[in-house]
């Protein structure tokens, strides 16, 4: 009897377990996660660009306004009611470029993730996604190495070097030359990524999936490359790279143009893309001006942008009054002067009234 009883036991411990395996195996499945035939790079693209353009505003900031702008001496602030000092285009700031080398130093672990799961042998292997990627990557190194010179690039992905070299200039922009030739060359004539889950459409922010103005974009990027090399030390590659460009397809056209909607929505702390820091940076702070050299050259080289950039303020009446002891006298006559040479220079219409106490007036 006993042992009947260990039987039936032993047969109903069996049936538990089976039915208890097989509900383990239904409650633990989700029913909305990806199967293995769904699964594509197309979701790592968005995170991608995203990183690359749109981080959030402190960064962004001080990478693209600071960096690029101030100290190339495009734009200027320093006004009167303006919280920025004018030496911040000559000043070294630590805060101000760790903040921005931060960012697009770090961008690279996000870039050679992605680059790993698509290129030949990778997990995800897609040729189109890849060229894709050395697109990105091309549009990476040519931001950084412009604001920051000579930065790892030809070891900086390999996980195997601790310390990569820091490359000149010359290599980076030919190394990215010939990884945009590879990725045109990949993408030839092909219009999308593949079908089914290798389709890529909005999940695409530049190009909603249309492969041939990636084309386009990594063609333009070439010309412009090409162009800023010409005439630098080690620019052998430069003509070619001119000459190629401009035979093939450029981004001429606005539809071309690769673009990230903002979203009013959204914070701009969160995400640089959905605010405008040029407007409302810091009440006053964002009074910015577009600096004499940069009007100067556009207007001496008839440069049709020189209009949609900035406009004429509306003329008025002036008056500079000398130091009120004497002291400074040589120092504010000096910059009479100077103030008085650059209006014509640049062709203004004014008239100047000098008193016997040096106050000058200019209407």
């Amino acid at each position: 009897m006993k042992n009947i009883i260990n039987k039936i036991s032993v047969v109903l411990v069996l049936i538990v377990l089976s039915v208890s395996c097989s509900d383990f195996q239904e409650i633990n499945t989700k029913p909305d996660a990806f199967t293995s035939d769904e699964v594509s790079a197309k979701f790592l693209i968005t995170g991608t660009q995203i990183s690359l353009y749109a981080p959030n505003r402190y960064p962004y900031w001080r990478a693209q306004l600071i960096h690029a702008d101030r100290y190339a001496g495009q734009v200027t602030f320093g006004h009167k009611g303006s919280w920025w000092s004018d030496g911040l285009g000559y000043d070294y700031h630590g805060g101000y470029t760790n903040a921005a080398w931060g960012w697009i130093a770090g961008y690279n672990g996000t870039l050679t993730t992605y680059l790993n799961f698509v290129k030949p042998g990778g997990d995800l292997e897609n040729e189109r996604y890849y060229a894709i990627g050395l697109i990105m990557k091309g549009l990476y190194y040519q931001m950084y190495t412009d604001a920051f010179g000579m930065i790892p690039y030809t070891e900086s992905s390999d996980p195997d070097i601790i310390t990569p070299v820091y490359d000149t200039q010359a290599v980076i922009y030919e190394g990215v030359i010939n990884e945009l030739n590879e990725a045109m060359q990949v993408i030839g004539d092909h219009i999308d990524t593949g079908t089914g889950p290798e389709f890529l459409s909005n999940n695409d922010l530049f190009f909603n999936g249309d492969l041939q103005k990636w084309k386009k974009l990594a063609n333009t990027l070439k010309l412009r490359m090409g162009l800023r090399a010409l005439g630098a030390e080690g620019d052998g590659f430069a003509v070619t790279a001119v000459n190629e460009a401009l035979n093939a397809n450029l981004v001429i056209d606005f539809l071309d143009n690769a673009l990230m909607e903002k979203d009013t929505e959204i914070s701009q702390w969160g995400n640089a893309a959905y605010g405008d820091v040029w407007w409302n940076f810091g009440g006053n702070g964002s009074k910015w001006n577009v600096s004499q050299t940069m009007v100067d050259y556009l207007r001496d080289h008839n440069d049709p942008r020189l209009t949609a950039i900035v406009t004429p303020i509306a003329g008025g009446k002036v008056v500079w009054l000398p130091p009120a002891d004497g002291s400074g006298m040589d120092l504010y006559l000096k910059r009479t002067a100077f103030i008085l040479q650059t209006l014509t220079d640049a062709d203004v219409d004014y008239t100047t009234t000098v008193y016997a106490d040096s106050t000058v007036v200019v209407v």
